[in-house]
């Protein structure tokens, strides 16, 4: 128990798919990728020179060599043609007018449609977390206040905690598509190894931690940690349910690609559109100049809208304009982790006098300094576990116990003397006891 207690700073987990070999490392640093923050002025102009980010450079690399190619088609045709076109120039605008048309259609189209799954993709996340801490939340709240079970409501908060955690991030790392997908989880150090290593060598983890979940409340409620009714129990279990749901949803948008006929079609009329583009700029402009401009801006406008579909169609990597699942696992990690101090356990007592009768209102900034965010990739947390002592470091792991790192002592800032002690050493236990205490009339766990 002393062991678990020690073990709740976040560590860097990894859960590859398939059955290759997985690295947990703590590292503190913040990914600088994904979810650019940008804030927009009176007028809306600044965005125009932000190059981090942007879709222009490659659009304008492609239209840039289009201008040049125009610009040379154009003077040699006119210099070889003389004042001669290509038949008559309302025939091939009109031509020209509806291959635009049906292209502009086909991009718009792509683009509506990333957009929608860039846009349900962070609802979709938003939810998961939403239900899972909700049950985490209720299942801390629902449990004894009794003295005497002191020590297992206690164990039983920190093997919960850590098994959402282990949740979240094989669901983020289930949708996910990057290059490093190694996501913060709160130390796993003081659980069942065997059972650890069974769950890295499986396929499908988030069914198995959810299973395992639902176990360890099974056995609470029948030991007497958890003390609420039956029927107000099994909200837990719906909000463990909904966010599944909405876990699977989120795959539906990392596993069903755009179609390929649709990708395949837009790729060849965009090649067709660069080629015909000089050759329709020599039929319908005399100047050079402005057949190069009106080239590079048609190319530019066509590929850079393309180019955005592109981006927001898997919303789940580590490009500049996708979500923050770093950061998302980060601020999870923070929200469970406060569910454990001892503050946010109890509610505040009220002392009742006649002046309070009258509700007055009153402005409350909310303490925006100190809460959790993920928005732009900055991570902020004022974190206090007061029961817990001090806060340990990371740690490393590579499937077994044997590649624990020797963990150097932290202290968090603002403890005075008195808190700085280590608590006083608990009941022994055994390494393998994951569960807090065992159903009344059940074997050994």
């Amino acid at each position: 128990l002393r062991q678990a207690q020690a073990q709740v700073a976040p560590v860097r987990f990894a859960w590859p798919r398939g059955t290759e070999p997985t690295a947990c490392i703590g590292v503190a640093s913040f990914r600088a990728g994904a979810m650019i923050d940008y804030k927009i002025d009176k007028w809306g102009l600044t965005l125009i020179f932000k190059r981090r980010g942007s879709v222009f450079p490659r659009a304008c690399a492609v239209s840039g060599v289009n201008a040049a190619f125009t610009a040379v088609v154009h003077m040699l045709l006119q210099n070889h043609l003389g004042d001669r076109h290509f038949g008559d120039g309302d025939n091939v605008l009109q031509i020209w007018s509806c291959f635009n048309f049906i292209l502009g259609f086909l991009i718009i189209f792509r683009t509506q449609q990333a957009y929608g799954k860039f846009w349900e993709g962070g609802t979709l996340l938003q939810q998961t977390r939403g239900e899972w801490y909700n049950a985490t939340s209720s299942l801390i709240a629902f449990s004894s206040k009794d003295p005497k079970k002191a020590k297992d409501v206690e164990l039983f908060h920190h093997v919960l905690i850590r098994l959402m955690s282990m949740l979240y991030c094989s669901a983020l790392q289930q949708v996910a598509d990057m290059k490093d997908e190694r996501f913060d989880i709160i130390d796993n150090a003081g659980l069942d190894p065997a059972k650890l290593s069974y769950l890295e060598a499986a396929n499908d983890k988030t069914e198995i931690l959810v299973q395992w979940i639902q176990r360890l409340i099974c056995d609470n409620m029948a030991c007497g940690v958890l003390t609420a009714a039956p029927p107000i129990m099994s909200r837990v279990f719906q909000e463990l349910s909904k966010g599944v749901v909405n876990f699977q949803n989120a795959r539906k948008i990392a596993e069903f690609l755009f179609p390929l006929p649709y990708a395949q079609m837009i790729s060849v009329m965009l090649v067709f559109q660069w080629i015909l583009v000089p050759l329709m700029a020599f039929t319908l402009v005399e100047s050079t100049m402005w057949a190069a401009f009106l080239s590079y801006m048609a190319v530019f406008t066509f590929w850079s809208i393309n180019f955005i579909a592109i981006e927001l169609e898997m919303p789940f990597g580590d490009d500049l304009n996708d979500l923050p699942i770093a950061n998302i696992m980060k601020d999870f990690n923070c929200s469970l982790r406060t569910l454990l101090e001892e503050d946010a356990q109890n509610p505040p007592a009220f002392t009742m006098q006649d002046g309070y009768r009258k509700l007055s209102i009153s402005q409350w900034d909310g303490g925006a300094s100190n809460r959790c965010a993920f928005r732009g990739g900055r991570v902020a947390a004022s974190v206090r576990l007061k029961r817990m002592g001090s806060v340990a470091p990371t740690r490393l792991w590579r499937g077994s116990t044997s590649a624990a790192v020797k963990p150097l002592k932290q202290q968090p800032e603002g403890l005075s003397n008195s808190e700085e002690e280590d608590p006083p050493a608990p009941e022994q236990r055994p390494p393998h006891a994951i569960l807090p205490c065992e159903p009344s009339g059940g074997g050994g766990g």
